[in-house]
């Protein structure tokens, strides 16, 4: 029986999918430039990764990845992808509505992205 995506940035939790997030992050690194996996290592320990998980059977399946940075009270998001055939469900969103509000509980003040300008709409 299928499952619901759930929002999760829990260390242990992503370790076991850490593969998934590396793969979605390049094959997408066109799009959204490369990350070494050294930092998505450390972005896990810091939990500034945050990911969308499908959990088909009880095997989780990353639906997509949102990748921050920052120093209080400034934050940024360096990566956001999803994978093909979750895309126009809502992750994105769903990603972006739980950063702005764990940054809101923190007292962030401010949250950048800069957008690639040669993206295909």
């Amino acid at each position: 029986m299928k499952k619901l995506i759930t929002i999760d940035q829990e260390t242990k939790k992503l370790r076991k999918i850490f593969s998934q997030i590396l793969e979605l992050s390049n094959s997408n690194k066109h799009e959204n430039g490369f990350i070494p996996k050294s930092a998505f290592e450390q972005a896990i320990e810091k939990n500034k990764i945050i990911t969308a998980i499908f959990n088909d059977n009880e095997t989780p399946i990353l639906a997509g990845y949102l990748f921050y940075s920052g120093v209080f009270p400034y934050a940024k998001i360096q990566q956001i992808a999803t994978k093909p055939e979750f895309r126009n469900s809502g992750i994105a969103s769903k990603l972006l509505n739980f950063l702005i509000s764990q940054l809101e509980k923190n007292n962030f003040l401010y949250l950048k992205a800069e957008i690639a300008e040669d993206l295909p709409i």
